[in-house]
């Protein structure tokens, strides 16, 4: 009889490994969109100098998924807390994660208006 060997799946580095399972519902996108985002933040060497904040709703769950300075916001206001962040250190990398509400409804002001004035920061 052969053995199979299980190995643990490799996080990237900017991944917190102490969360445990993921909290999102099955089929859920977040999960491979944090995985993905956290590889990019490992490839691109920007883990220390990174901001990451997210408001209410399901995106409110991975307030902790990211090893990164994080900061929780009021629903649709976490476009102008990163982009004060940034303001406030120019060398920051500011990443607002949002849902559909907290992104395009109640925070659509917001996101319109960080992109006419070209604020730093991804969404």
């Amino acid at each position: 009889m052969s053995e199979i060997l299980t190995l643990p799946p490799k996080l990237p580095k900017s991944q917190n490994a102490e969360v445990g399972a993921s909290k999102f519902c099955p089929g859920c996108g977040h999960g491979i969109t944090l995985k993905a985002l956290a590889k990019a933040i490992d490839e691109l060497g920007i883990q220390q100098k990174t901001v990451f904040g997210c408001d209410i709703g399901c995106s409110l769950l991975a307030w902790n998924y990211m090893d990164l300075d994080t900061v929780q916001t009021h629903h649709g206001r976490t476009t102008p807390v990163i982009y004060g962040f940034t303001r406030a250190n120019p060398e920051a990398i500011g990443i607002a994660y949002m849902g559909d509400g907290g992104g395009l409804a109640i925070g659509s002001q917001h996101l319109v208006n960080a992109s006419v004035r070209g604020e730093k920061m991804m969404i």
